[in-house]
């Protein structure tokens, strides 16, 4: 009776889940013009045991991961061997979204060991695909004791991820199981969730700084993107010359793109003209190129900045010649906003924000007319602004001293931009700097440029020295930059 207390304590047993989560075929995009990113996730719902593939880049409706991963099941997680499925789409910003899940019962695997499954993804009620997964479960007595501590695929996280889901819903798995869960995240991760938010993101700029300062600090990464090419160039301050950036999955661009950098030193490059013109849109980061919705309106040569979560595109051409349509691209949602229509259509414009709260459009070409079969410009003088606020239109009552195209723009004061250089009609390059108060609509001749240029980037202002990047003149397989000194006062 005595040795009875001395029983020997039974050690838990354990078993292993190799999992292979191969591919998925899928009916729905959460992507309205371009390729999705998914990646898939299969999550123990009691203990929270999770596995991850990395996204399938462009993978959109069919994408390939042969992810391979062991779980460790303890007899408690063997009790209840269910499991969400999910396949999501990797947002650039954003939360990601969800394209489709299932719960799954997973009981029966004990017995039958092996299976090659594929399981029925749903959203909203309806089928929108089926993932395949590959499932091998295997008594833990075939493995070393420290072989599956020691393992890197074991891991337990708390289900679901903030990244993946809006923390303000719950989500329905509808399948057969008819099993429901509302998924909370820590508080923690919660206020972390939030702070990444889209907005968050891209909205780098101190908010102690003036809207003058914001705007100066705005601009600050100069790279060039070559036409039709997917070579990219980064400018070297020190050496000033640009160099030329690795680039890990090229792209290839057309002509007369358009490129606006967000605060975050990364760029959304819109439009351009291939064999026809574009709607395309990239978000360039971390040397890459992610395809984003494309734009309402096919268009070249327009106008485009950030403001806000927002980049803007105006006017420009298309097959219809100089156009008037006007939208703007949400960071947040991935999703193009049409705008009111610009009173003048006009592509190759000059384009500024100014303060907070308008954007400013200088000069441009309104049309090309061609004289003993060569082909000129029709410029315009005119400038009209925007207001962000209340979405309007309006002409301003001053002008350009001279019609031009391509001009470099850039607020120097609370009440002035700068005019620098730009592109006559007859395509002769302009040096001429040009000071315009918008209040008093007093203009000011300031000291010529050292050379004649265009751009159809922003200048970016540094040290007291504004740089151009002239896409007059270019040397060495990029543009030649231009310093023209100046003091803004802040």
């Amino acid at each position: 009776m005595e040795e009875d207390l001395y029983l020997e304590s039974e050690e838990p047993s354990f078993a292993v889940l190799d999992i292979k989560i191969v591919r998925a075929e899928l009916c729905r995009s959460t992507n309205s013009f371009y390729k999705m990113d998914p990646y898939c996730k299969l999550v123990h719902l009691s203990s929270g045991t999770k596995i991850k593939t990395k996204e399938c880049r462009k993978g959109n409706k069919t994408p390939l991961w042969d992810h391979r991963e062991s779980m460790l099941i303890t007899d408690q997680m063997a009790a209840d061997l269910r499991f969400v499925v999910s396949v999501m789409n990797k947002n650039s910003f954003g939360k990601n979204s969800i394209i489709g899940q299932s719960a799954l019962q997973l009981d029966y695997i004990t017995q039958v060991k092996t299976q090659e499954a594929d399981f029925p993804l749903l959203y909203k009620n309806k089928l929108v695909g089926r993932v395949f997964i590959d499932l091998e479960y295997k008594d833990g007595t075939e493995f070393e004791t420290q072989q599956r501590f020691e393992s890197e695929t074991y891991q337990e996280e708390v289900f679901p991820d903030p990244e993946d889901f809006n923390e303000s819903e719950s989500y329905t798995i509808e399948n057969a199981l008819n099993y429901e869960y509302s998924p909370v995240a820590n508080k923690k991760a919660e206020d972390e969730s939030k702070a990444k938010s889209a907005g968050d993101r891209v909205i780098q700029i101190d908010q102690s700084l003036s809207p003058l300062e914001a705007n100066l600090a705005l601009n600050k990464t100069p790279m060039w993107f070559k036409f039709n090419s997917s070579e990219v160039f980064r400018f070297n301050y020190e050496e000033m010359c640009y160099e030329s950036v690795v680039i890990e999955e090229p792209e290839h661009l057309g002509d007369h793109l358009r490129v606006a950098e967000l605060p975050d030193s990364s760029f959304l490059i819109t439009g351009g003209k291939k064999e026809d013109y574009a709607r395309e849109a990239f978000h360039f980061y971390d040397k890459a190129f992610y395809q984003k919705n494309d734009m309402i309106t096919p268009r070249a040569s327009h106008c485009t900045l950030y403001h806000k979560g927002y980049v803007f595109c105006i006017g420009g051409r298309n097959e219809n010649g100089a156009i008037d349509e006007c939208e703007a691209f949400d960071m947040n949602t991935n999703e193009w906003v049409p705008l009111p229509n610009m009173p003048t259509k006009r592509f190759n414009a000059g384009c500024c924000k100014f303060d907070l709260t308008t954007i400013y459009i200088f000069g441009g070409t309104t049309s090309t007319k061609s004289n003993n079969g060569i082909d000129d410009d029709v410029n315009t003088p005119r400038i009209e602004s925007f207001n962000i606020d209340t979405y309007q239109w309006e002409t301003l009552a001053i002008s350009l001293s001279s019609p031009i195209s391509l001009p470099v723009c850039i607020q120097v004061g609370h009440h002035q931009v700068m005019i620098l250089g730009g592109k006559e009609s007859d395509g002769i390059c302009k040096s001429d700097v040009q000071l315009i108060d918008l209040n008093t609509c007093l203009k000011v001749r300031k000291e010529s440029l050292e050379l004649p240029c265009f751009s159809i980037y922003p200048p970016i202002y540094r040290e007291e020295m504004i740089y151009i990047q002239n896409s007059g003149t270019e040397s060495m397989n990029a543009p030649d930059p231009i310093i023209y000194p100046f003091s803004v006062t802040t």
